[in-house]
């Protein structure tokens, strides 16, 4: 069964998505995350790994 969430903010897309593709901070706003490692950045088809702090590692790509 998948899981969704919705929230709304007040922000442009252009500012939610700055800060996705700023790697190096998701664990400064994502209590969940521990660790995250996208060599390519955030592209599509990257590969990589986010580290969560309760559960596996999630993979990409």
């Amino acid at each position: 069964m998948p899981i969704s969430q919705t929230i709304q903010i007040e922000a442009t897309a252009d500012v939610v998505f700055s800060f996705y593709r700023n790697i190096e901070s998701w664990p400064r706003w994502d209590p969940e995350v521990k660790k995250v490692h996208l060599p390519n950045g955030l592209l599509v088809g990257s590969n990589g790994v986010a580290e969560t702090r309760s559960g596996p590692r999630a993979r990409y790509g």
